[in-house]
């Protein structure tokens, strides 16, 4: 006996042109890209990275011993975790500002 599998149609991307970041973030939530398989194009892609600066920064022994713990299972060097951790709290910040400036009152009458 022999067994046929038909492969699935892909389906038609939408213009993205039309969307928002948040838009198309929410698209790619809910949806796989192998269901658009057919209609992806392949590119080349340089990725550049940003300007950094080197940082001399004081830690206590014991807090640098366990930021390597966590760092190695994560599985991520020590320094980039520390980096990710900067930048969420950046941003996190950020958003603390934005939402002040937005709302100077606090919500408060």
């Amino acid at each position: 006996m022999k067994m046929v599998i038909q492969k699935k149609k892909s389906k038609k991307l939408p213009s993205f042109n039309r969307m928002s970041d948040e838009e198309i973030a929410q698209f790619w939530d809910n949806h796989s890209f192998v269901d658009y398989w057919d209609d992806m194009k392949e590119v080349q892609v340089i990725a550049k990275r940003l300007p950094t600066e080197v940082i001399g920064l004081r830690l206590e022994k014991k807090d640098l011993e366990q930021i390597k713990r966590f760092s190695q299972k994560l599985g991520l060097g020590y320094s980039t975790l520390l980096r990710v951790w900067i930048k969420e709290k950046l941003l996190q910040l950020q958003a603390i500002k934005t939402t002040k400036k937005a709302n100077p009152t606090g919500g408060k009458r």
